[in-house]
């Protein structure tokens, strides 16, 4: 019997029960292939290979390589539903968006690591920008450069600067106001009588 998640994601009783114990777990956990067996209750790969495809067909789980090691990780089923409404070429560039994390990427990486066409990739971002799936971000280090990152993730310090710098830019009042804080601090401290 199929089982109807949400709108057109639909599973089968086995990969719904797998699906639902893995999210039960912290959502960065990382699941090997014994795991997942005792998950399911298989006793061989054979039997666990296609109830993880249809997860894999589904969007529901990714794969990861870790030390030389194929693992596993749930995916959120809103997520799932995200990636399902894509075209392949967006899934692509939101991929490489989604794996550089806070620091975001920039447009010729993206283009480089995709091997699509230019016109291809700026459609693709401005389809992906306007579904609010992705926002480009100034960088501090690189001021010329469109970067991109997930719409809902925080910049890191290396790129907007942290508290030394607002709209990209040096922000020399408050170094100013903090050098004078500091200045008089010192100076109270060395010549008590002397303020």
């Amino acid at each position: 019997m199929d089982l109807v998640i949400r709108d057109d994601i639909k599973l089968s009783d086995r990969a719904k029960d797998l699906h639902e114990k893995m999210t039960a777990r912290e959502s960065s956990t990382l699941f090997q292939q014994q795991e997942l067996k005792d998950f399911v209750g298989c006793s061989s790969l054979n039997d666990l290979m296609p109830i993880v495809q249809e997860l894999l067909n589904n969007n529901l789980i990714k794969l990861i390589k870790q030390n030389n090691e194929l693992k596993f990780q749930a995916v959120d089923v809103a997520e799932a539903q995200k990636k399902s409404t894509m075209t392949s070429d967006e899934a692509l560039v939101y991929s490489y968006i989604e794996a550089s994390g806070r620091e975001g990427i920039w447009t010729k990486t993206i283009k480089a690591r995709t091997n699509l066409h230019q016109h291809v990739v700026l459609k693709c971002l401005k389809s992906l920008e306007s579904q609010r799936y992705v926002k480009s971000v100034k960088s501090v280090k690189y001021p010329t450069r469109k970067i991109y990152m997930l719409y809902n993730l925080q910049p890191s310090i290396d790129v907007t600067g942290g508290p030394w710098f607002t709209d990209s830019e040096l922000d020399v009042e408050f170094i100013n106001s903090l050098l004078t804080i500091v200045w008089r601090f010192v100076s109270e401290r060395t010549y008590p009588k002397g303020f």
